[in-house]
């Protein structure tokens, strides 16, 4: 039997002065002149290829063997839900008016239990006021509380604001009088 030749053609590449075509088997062949492709003439070449050494990479360093957590088991829960949030409500705007029997000493006044004066107020008869307390109520009533301790005077109250957003407070003997309305009129 004779020798078995390795049957290998040659590949032609063609340089021009810019550019450089190559010609591959099967693909087209593309000129430098951009006059379009045209299929390759050349017979298909087998080349015998070499075996590539895989490139070596340093590898970071291990970490330490941890204990392995299982993953936890599945729950069927519904997904919370997430409720539309309510409108803050609407304040309301109110004004506390001490009006006759002020005569200059402590008045204290609390708003839904929070303290919103203290003062010591004297009525001017010529128009009937002694002092105004202007104030935002969170709801449309509030809890008044009112302290006249020289007159040994303490009074709760709630105020539905609907029935006026004004709140006049008069002293009398021994008590407080309240009368409520949207309009006072002081001359």
């Amino acid at each position: 039997m004779p020798p078995r030749r390795n049957r290998t053609l040659p590949v032609f590449i063609i340089a021009a002065t810019c550019t450089m075509s190559f010609v591959v088997p099967g693909c087209l062949e593309r000129t430098d002149q951009g006059q379009g492709a045209t299929p390759s003439k050349q017979p298909p070449v087998n080349q015998p290829v070499e075996p590539v050494e895989p490139v070596k990479t340093s590898q970071p360093p291990q970490a330490p063997d941890l204990p392995q957590v299982p993953d936890p088991p599945a729950t069927t829960e519904k997904p919370a839900t997430v409720e539309p949030s309510k409108p803050a409500p609407a304040e309301q705007a109110y004004e506390i008016h001490l009006q006759s029997g002020f005569d200059g000493k402590p008045v204290t006044v609390k708003v839904d239990g929070k303290q919103i004066y203290t003062g010591s107020p004297e009525t001017d008869y010529t128009i009937g006021l002694a002092d105004t307390i202007r104030g935002m109520a969170q709801s449309p009533s509030l809890e008044l509380v009112v302290e006249v301790p020289s007159k040994r005077v303490l009074s709760t109250l709630t105020i539905d604001l609907a029935k006026g957003k004004l709140i006049g407070i008069n002293v009398g003997k021994g008590k407080l009088d309240y009368r409520q309305s949207n309009d006072f009129q002081y001359e």
